[in-house]
């Protein structure tokens, strides 16, 4: 399980994304009774997702007082996100959970692909499939 958890639908993964937008452009996202910007917080970042101006239906895990820690991306240097093994792990135990079956991916891609039907993969297939995705994560994620 990671440690946000956003529920499968465009218009929350659109509410989400607005949010992350106003934590980089330093718009107001603060929630009840907190600061402005990004969140410092599990309690900060659930009233912001709570918040009706942002409405992201989710869960965050641990205790309201455990630290969220934004990285902003240095200048001058390349940055290559990695998961840990614990999260890789969590990952091939979902593909297990759901083998065989497609791909889980983000509701709003099937914008993308229009009406296109999801293909159903076997275990090894979709271990292959999370290892392309691990890799264009880190692609899509250096800067």
């Amino acid at each position: 399980m990671r440690n946000i958890n956003i529920v499968n639908t465009d218009s929350n993964w659109l509410a989400w994304g607005r949010l992350v937008f106003k934590w980089i452009n330093g718009g107001p996202a603060a929630g009840p009774g907190y600061p402005a910007g990004p969140p410092a917080t599990v309690a900060h970042l659930r009233a912001q997702m709570a918040d009706p101006a942002h409405n992201v239906v989710g869960t965050v895990t641990g205790a309201p007082g455990k630290p969220v820690n934004i990285i902003v991306y240095p200048a001058g240097a390349i940055v290559i996100p990695i998961p840990t093994p614990a999260m890789v792990a969590a990952d091939v135990a979902v593909l297990t959970a759901i083998a065989p079956g497609p791909y889980p991916l983000p509701s709003f891609y099937s914008d993308i692909f229009a009406t296109a039907p999801q293909k159903i993969y076997a275990l090894p297939q979709l271990k292959d499939m999370a290892l392309r995705r691990l890799g264009e994560y880190v692609i899509n994620e250096c800067m």
